[in-house]
Protein backbone atom coordinates (compact mmCIF):
# COMPACT_ATOMS: atom_id res chain seq x y z
CA UNK A 1 0.00 0.00 0.00
CA UNK A 2 1.28 3.44 -0.88
CA UNK A 3 2.00 5.90 1.94
CA UNK A 4 -0.63 8.64 2.16
CA UNK A 5 -0.13 12.40 2.16
CA UNK A 6 -2.22 15.52 2.67
CA UNK A 7 -1.14 18.96 1.45
CA UNK A 8 -1.88 22.17 3.35
CA UNK A 9 -1.20 25.51 1.62
CA UNK A 10 -0.93 23.27 -1.42
CA UNK A 11 -0.34 25.95 -4.06
CA UNK A 12 -0.48 24.63 -7.61
CA UNK A 13 0.98 21.28 -6.60
CA UNK A 14 4.78 21.41 -6.68
CA UNK A 15 5.04 19.65 -3.33
CA UNK A 16 2.37 17.12 -4.32
CA UNK A 17 3.96 16.43 -7.70
CA UNK A 18 7.17 15.53 -5.91
CA UNK A 19 5.45 13.26 -3.40
CA UNK A 20 3.49 11.67 -6.23
CA UNK A 21 6.80 11.01 -8.02
CA UNK A 22 8.01 9.38 -4.79
CA UNK A 23 4.96 7.06 -5.00
CA UNK A 24 2.79 8.66 -2.33
CA UNK A 25 -0.99 8.63 -2.58
CA UNK A 26 -2.14 12.25 -2.23
CA UNK A 27 -5.60 11.95 -0.71
CA UNK A 28 -6.46 15.59 0.01
CA UNK A 29 -5.39 19.21 -0.05
CA UNK A 30 -6.26 22.73 1.10
CA UNK A 31 -5.48 25.94 -0.80
CA UNK A 32 -6.96 29.42 -0.46
CA UNK A 33 -5.84 31.00 -3.76
CA UNK A 34 -8.37 30.16 -6.45
CA UNK A 35 -5.94 30.25 -9.38
CA UNK A 36 -3.48 27.89 -7.71
CA UNK A 37 -6.32 25.70 -6.47
CA UNK A 38 -7.66 25.25 -10.00
CA UNK A 39 -4.24 24.22 -11.31
CA UNK A 40 -3.92 21.77 -8.43
CA UNK A 41 -7.31 20.20 -9.17
CA UNK A 42 -6.42 19.86 -12.85
CA UNK A 43 -3.32 17.81 -11.97
CA UNK A 44 -4.58 15.89 -8.92
CA UNK A 45 -8.23 15.14 -9.65
CA UNK A 46 -8.22 12.21 -7.23
CA UNK A 47 -7.30 14.43 -4.25
CA UNK A 48 -10.22 15.75 -2.22
CA UNK A 49 -10.49 19.48 -1.55
CA UNK A 50 -10.47 19.45 2.25
CA UNK A 51 -10.56 23.18 2.82
CA UNK A 52 -9.84 26.59 1.36
CA UNK A 53 -8.78 28.74 4.32
CA UNK A 54 -6.70 26.53 6.62
CA UNK A 55 -7.47 28.75 9.61
CA UNK A 56 -11.16 27.92 9.19
CA UNK A 57 -10.78 24.15 9.07
CA UNK A 58 -12.34 22.88 12.30
CA UNK A 59 -10.91 20.25 14.62
CA UNK A 60 -13.97 18.07 13.95
CA UNK A 61 -13.31 18.23 10.21
CA UNK A 62 -9.77 17.02 10.82
CA UNK A 63 -11.09 14.18 12.97
CA UNK A 64 -13.34 13.25 10.06
CA UNK A 65 -10.27 13.05 7.81
CA UNK A 66 -8.84 10.40 10.12
CA UNK A 67 -12.01 8.35 9.87
CA UNK A 68 -12.16 8.65 6.08
CA UNK A 69 -8.52 8.12 5.12
CA UNK A 70 -7.05 6.23 8.05
CA UNK A 71 -3.53 7.00 9.21
CA UNK A 72 -1.77 9.71 7.21
CA UNK A 73 1.95 9.28 6.68
CA UNK A 74 2.91 12.87 5.91
CA UNK A 75 1.25 16.27 6.26
CA UNK A 76 3.16 18.84 4.22
CA UNK A 77 2.87 22.38 2.98
CA UNK A 78 4.32 25.85 2.58
CA UNK A 79 2.45 28.50 4.59
CA UNK A 80 2.40 31.88 2.78
CA UNK A 81 5.79 33.56 2.92
CA UNK A 82 4.94 37.14 2.02
CA UNK A 83 5.15 38.23 5.65
CA UNK A 84 8.70 36.89 5.83
CA UNK A 85 10.11 37.39 2.33
CA UNK A 86 12.78 39.95 1.52
CA UNK A 87 10.67 40.74 -1.54
CA UNK A 88 7.91 41.95 0.79
CA UNK A 89 7.83 44.34 3.72
CA UNK A 90 8.65 41.69 6.35
CA UNK A 91 5.80 42.89 8.54
CA UNK A 92 6.13 41.14 11.90
CA UNK A 93 2.41 41.62 12.53
CA UNK A 94 1.30 40.13 9.20
CA UNK A 95 -1.38 37.56 10.15
CA UNK A 96 0.08 35.16 7.58
CA UNK A 97 3.09 34.80 9.85
CA UNK A 98 1.14 32.70 12.37
CA UNK A 99 -0.57 30.30 9.97
CA UNK A 100 1.94 27.69 11.10
CA UNK A 101 -0.10 27.50 14.32
CA UNK A 102 -3.04 26.15 12.35
CA UNK A 103 -0.69 23.70 10.64
CA UNK A 104 0.37 22.50 14.11
CA UNK A 105 -3.25 22.38 15.31
CA UNK A 106 -4.26 20.23 12.35
CA UNK A 107 -1.25 17.96 12.91
CA UNK A 108 -2.26 17.55 16.57
CA UNK A 109 -5.74 16.30 15.60
CA UNK A 110 -4.75 14.38 12.47
CA UNK A 111 -1.66 12.69 13.97
CA UNK A 112 0.30 12.09 10.75
CA UNK A 113 3.58 10.25 11.20
CA UNK A 114 5.62 13.08 9.64
CA UNK A 115 5.14 16.82 9.15
CA UNK A 116 7.08 18.93 6.63
CA UNK A 117 6.95 22.72 6.24
CA UNK A 118 8.78 24.96 3.77
CA UNK A 119 9.32 28.71 3.81
CA UNK A 120 11.74 31.40 2.70
CA UNK A 121 15.18 31.27 4.28
CA UNK A 122 14.91 34.70 5.91
CA UNK A 123 12.18 33.37 8.19
CA UNK A 124 15.05 32.22 10.40
CA UNK A 125 15.95 35.87 11.06
CA UNK A 126 12.39 37.07 11.69
CA UNK A 127 10.97 37.97 15.10
CA UNK A 128 7.38 37.95 16.35
CA UNK A 129 5.80 41.10 17.83
CA UNK A 130 6.80 39.92 21.33
CA UNK A 131 10.47 39.71 20.31
CA UNK A 132 10.65 35.93 20.13
CA UNK A 133 12.12 34.15 17.12
CA UNK A 134 9.47 32.81 14.74
CA UNK A 135 11.58 29.74 13.98
CA UNK A 136 11.61 28.89 17.69
CA UNK A 137 7.86 29.44 17.90
CA UNK A 138 7.32 26.99 15.05
CA UNK A 139 9.43 24.37 16.79
CA UNK A 140 7.60 24.96 20.09
CA UNK A 141 4.17 24.68 18.46
CA UNK A 142 4.98 21.32 16.87
CA UNK A 143 6.64 20.08 20.05
CA UNK A 144 3.35 20.80 21.83
CA UNK A 145 1.48 19.03 19.06
CA UNK A 146 3.54 15.91 19.68
CA UNK A 147 6.41 16.11 17.18
CA UNK A 148 10.16 16.14 17.43
CA UNK A 149 11.00 18.76 14.83
CA UNK A 150 14.18 20.23 13.38
CA UNK A 151 14.82 22.88 10.77
CA UNK A 152 17.51 23.32 8.15
CA UNK A 153 18.30 25.82 5.42
CA UNK A 154 18.68 24.10 2.06
CA UNK A 155 19.46 25.21 -1.47
CA UNK A 156 17.50 23.38 -4.17
CA UNK A 157 20.53 23.43 -6.48
CA UNK A 158 22.24 20.90 -4.19
CA UNK A 159 19.49 18.35 -4.89
CA UNK A 160 19.47 18.38 -8.68
CA UNK A 161 17.19 21.37 -9.23
CA UNK A 162 18.71 23.66 -11.91
CA UNK A 163 18.03 26.74 -9.82
CA UNK A 164 19.57 28.68 -6.94
CA UNK A 165 16.67 28.56 -4.46
CA UNK A 166 17.32 28.88 -0.74
CA UNK A 167 14.55 27.83 1.62
CA UNK A 168 14.16 26.64 5.19
CA UNK A 169 12.50 23.30 5.87
CA UNK A 170 10.99 22.14 9.15
CA UNK A 171 10.80 18.35 9.39
CA UNK A 172 9.10 16.60 12.29
CA UNK A 173 8.41 13.03 13.37
CA UNK A 174 5.61 12.00 15.73
CA UNK A 175 6.81 11.47 19.29
CA UNK A 176 5.83 7.80 19.45
CA UNK A 177 7.92 6.86 16.41
CA UNK A 178 11.42 5.83 17.39
CA UNK A 179 13.53 7.41 14.65
CA UNK A 180 15.86 10.38 14.61
CA UNK A 181 14.93 13.45 12.60
CA UNK A 182 17.28 13.75 9.64
CA UNK A 183 17.41 15.66 6.37
CA UNK A 184 18.27 14.46 2.87
CA UNK A 185 21.95 14.60 2.01
CA UNK A 186 22.95 16.84 -0.87
CA UNK A 187 23.52 15.13 -4.21
CA UNK A 188 24.94 18.00 -6.33
CA UNK A 189 27.74 20.51 -5.76
CA UNK A 190 29.72 23.05 -7.77
CA UNK A 191 32.27 21.51 -10.14
CA UNK A 192 35.13 22.98 -8.14
CA UNK A 193 33.98 21.01 -5.10
CA UNK A 194 33.86 17.64 -6.85
CA UNK A 195 36.29 14.81 -6.12
CA UNK A 196 37.25 16.10 -2.71
CA UNK A 197 37.31 14.01 0.45
CA UNK A 198 33.76 15.04 1.32
CA UNK A 199 32.08 15.07 -2.10
CA UNK A 200 32.87 11.62 -3.43
CA UNK A 201 29.98 10.36 -5.52
CA UNK A 202 28.25 13.73 -5.84
CA UNK A 203 27.25 15.26 -9.17
CA UNK A 204 27.82 18.71 -10.66
CA UNK A 205 25.06 21.29 -10.27
CA UNK A 206 22.43 21.15 -13.00
CA UNK A 207 22.35 24.27 -15.14
CA UNK A 208 19.93 26.41 -17.09
CA UNK A 209 21.30 24.79 -20.23
CA UNK A 210 20.52 21.34 -18.84
CA UNK A 211 16.91 22.37 -18.22
CA UNK A 212 16.17 24.56 -21.24
CA UNK A 213 18.92 24.15 -23.82
CA UNK A 214 16.72 22.12 -26.18
CA UNK A 215 13.84 24.63 -26.28
CA UNK A 216 13.23 26.83 -29.31
CA UNK A 217 15.33 30.01 -29.43
CA UNK A 218 12.93 32.95 -29.12
CA UNK A 219 13.48 36.68 -29.26
CA UNK A 220 11.26 39.46 -27.94
CA UNK A 221 7.59 38.67 -28.66
CA UNK A 222 8.22 35.41 -30.51
CA UNK A 223 6.33 32.17 -29.93
CA UNK A 224 7.21 28.50 -30.26
CA UNK A 225 5.30 26.70 -33.00
CA UNK A 226 5.09 23.50 -30.94
CA UNK A 227 4.79 24.54 -27.27
CA UNK A 228 1.96 26.89 -26.24
CA UNK A 229 3.73 27.76 -22.97
CA UNK A 230 7.02 28.69 -24.60
CA UNK A 231 6.43 32.27 -25.74
CA UNK A 232 8.29 35.51 -25.09
CA UNK A 233 6.44 38.53 -23.75
CA UNK A 234 6.80 41.79 -25.66
CA UNK A 235 9.23 44.17 -23.95
CA UNK A 236 9.52 47.90 -24.78
CA UNK A 237 12.08 48.70 -27.45
CA UNK A 238 14.21 50.85 -25.14
CA UNK A 239 14.57 47.88 -22.76
CA UNK A 240 15.67 45.67 -25.64
CA UNK A 241 18.29 48.25 -26.62
CA UNK A 242 19.56 48.43 -23.05
CA UNK A 243 19.96 44.66 -22.87
CA UNK A 244 20.97 43.72 -26.39
CA UNK A 245 24.74 43.69 -25.81
CA UNK A 246 24.75 42.73 -22.13
CA UNK A 247 26.85 39.55 -21.67
CA UNK A 248 25.86 36.53 -19.57
CA UNK A 249 25.86 37.22 -15.85
CA UNK A 250 25.87 41.00 -16.28
CA UNK A 251 23.23 43.70 -15.80
CA UNK A 252 22.21 46.58 -18.04
CA UNK A 253 22.86 48.76 -14.99
CA UNK A 254 26.57 48.19 -15.68
CA UNK A 255 26.49 49.40 -19.29
CA UNK A 256 29.33 51.83 -20.07
CA UNK A 257 26.99 54.16 -21.91
CA UNK A 258 24.80 55.90 -19.27
CA UNK A 259 22.05 56.24 -21.86
CA UNK A 260 21.77 52.44 -21.98
CA UNK A 261 21.31 52.06 -18.23
CA UNK A 262 17.83 51.60 -16.71
CA UNK A 263 16.50 54.59 -14.78
CA UNK A 264 15.58 52.56 -11.71
CA UNK A 265 16.19 49.26 -9.99
CA UNK A 266 19.24 47.44 -8.66
CA UNK A 267 22.09 45.68 -10.44
CA UNK A 268 20.34 42.39 -9.66
CA UNK A 269 17.66 43.36 -12.20
CA UNK A 270 17.91 43.76 -16.00
CA UNK A 271 20.43 40.95 -15.69
CA UNK A 272 21.20 37.90 -17.81
CA UNK A 273 21.48 34.47 -16.28
CA UNK A 274 24.28 32.13 -17.35
CA UNK A 275 23.84 29.10 -19.55
CA UNK A 276 26.15 26.88 -17.55
CA UNK A 277 25.09 27.76 -14.02
CA UNK A 278 21.87 27.08 -12.15
CA UNK A 279 19.18 29.62 -12.95
CA UNK A 280 18.46 32.36 -10.46
CA UNK A 281 15.46 31.91 -8.17
CA UNK A 282 12.17 31.67 -10.05
CA UNK A 283 9.86 34.19 -8.42
CA UNK A 284 6.35 35.30 -9.22
CA UNK A 285 7.70 38.12 -11.44
CA UNK A 286 9.89 36.00 -13.70
CA UNK A 287 8.29 37.55 -16.80
CA UNK A 288 9.31 41.08 -15.74
CA UNK A 289 12.83 42.12 -16.68
CA UNK A 290 12.71 44.82 -14.00
CA UNK A 291 11.70 42.31 -11.33
CA UNK A 292 14.64 39.94 -10.99
CA UNK A 293 17.66 38.35 -12.64
CA UNK A 294 15.68 36.63 -15.36
CA UNK A 295 16.98 37.69 -18.78
CA UNK A 296 17.74 34.76 -21.07
CA UNK A 297 21.49 34.04 -21.51
CA UNK A 298 21.35 34.57 -25.28
CA UNK A 299 17.96 35.98 -26.29
CA UNK A 300 17.00 39.48 -25.22
CA UNK A 301 13.85 38.74 -23.23
CA UNK A 302 12.61 37.45 -19.90
CA UNK A 303 11.99 33.78 -19.22
CA UNK A 304 9.01 32.00 -20.72
CA UNK A 305 6.49 29.98 -18.73
CA UNK A 306 7.97 26.75 -20.11
CA UNK A 307 11.46 27.77 -19.04
CA UNK A 308 10.21 28.62 -15.54
CA UNK A 309 8.44 25.26 -15.34
CA UNK A 310 11.58 23.43 -16.47
CA UNK A 311 13.78 25.29 -13.99
CA UNK A 312 11.27 24.48 -11.24
CA UNK A 313 11.39 20.81 -12.41
CA UNK A 314 7.71 20.51 -13.28
CA UNK A 315 7.13 17.82 -15.94
CA UNK A 316 6.21 19.05 -19.41
CA UNK A 317 2.80 17.38 -19.11
CA UNK A 318 1.86 19.37 -16.00
CA UNK A 319 -1.45 21.07 -16.74
CA UNK A 320 -1.93 24.83 -16.51
CA UNK A 321 -5.27 26.63 -16.28
CA UNK A 322 -6.25 30.21 -15.52
CA UNK A 323 -4.92 33.56 -16.67
CA UNK A 324 -1.22 34.24 -17.18
CA UNK A 325 -0.85 36.19 -13.95
CA UNK A 326 -2.32 33.34 -11.91
CA UNK A 327 -0.13 30.80 -13.68
CA UNK A 328 3.12 32.74 -13.23
CA UNK A 329 2.37 33.46 -9.56
CA UNK A 330 1.61 29.80 -8.90
CA UNK A 331 4.83 28.63 -10.57
CA UNK A 332 6.96 31.16 -8.69
CA UNK A 333 5.46 30.20 -5.32
CA UNK A 334 5.80 26.44 -5.84
CA UNK A 335 8.18 24.04 -4.16
CA UNK A 336 10.29 22.44 -6.93
CA UNK A 337 8.81 18.96 -7.45
CA UNK A 338 12.25 17.36 -7.64
CA UNK A 339 13.17 18.67 -4.19
CA UNK A 340 9.82 17.48 -2.83
CA UNK A 341 10.51 14.07 -4.38
CA UNK A 342 13.87 13.95 -2.61
CA UNK A 343 12.08 14.61 0.69
CA UNK A 344 9.41 12.04 -0.14
CA UNK A 345 11.97 9.31 -0.76
CA UNK A 346 13.95 10.32 2.34
CA UNK A 347 10.81 10.14 4.48
CA UNK A 348 9.87 6.72 3.08
CA UNK A 349 13.31 5.27 3.60
CA UNK A 350 14.09 6.73 7.01
CA UNK A 351 10.80 7.34 8.81
CA UNK A 352 8.20 4.99 7.36
CA UNK A 353 10.20 1.80 6.89
CA UNK A 354 11.07 1.49 10.58
CA UNK A 355 8.54 -0.72 12.33
CA UNK A 356 9.99 -0.11 15.79
CA UNK A 357 7.58 2.24 17.52
CA UNK A 358 7.79 3.31 21.14
CA UNK A 359 4.34 4.11 22.53
CA UNK A 360 4.20 6.81 25.17
CA UNK A 361 1.63 7.93 27.70
CA UNK A 362 2.51 11.55 27.10
CA UNK A 363 -0.58 13.72 27.39
CA UNK A 364 -0.06 16.49 24.88
CA UNK A 365 -2.19 19.63 24.96
CA UNK A 366 -2.03 22.24 22.23
CA UNK A 367 -2.60 25.72 23.57
CA UNK A 368 -5.31 27.89 22.08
Amino acid sequence: MKPKGIALFAGCGGYSQGFKNADFDIVGFAEIVEGARNIYKANFPQADLLGIDVSKITNQEVENWREKYGEIDVLYGGPPCQGFSLAGKRNIEDPRNILFLHFARIAFHLRPKVVLLENVRVLTTMKAPDGSWIKDNIVAAFNEAGYRIEYKELNAQNYGVPQFRERVFFLGVRDDINVEVSFPQRTHVEKGQLNSLFTDGLKPLRTFRDACGNLDSLENGEKSKTDPWHFAVVHPQHVIEQLRNVPEGESAHNNKDPKLRPNSGYNTTYKRIKWDEPCSTIGTTFAMISGSRNVHPKNTRSLTIREALRVQTFPDNFKLVGNLGQIRTAIGNAVPPLLAEVFGNHIKQNFLSNDEVVLTDKNIQLAG
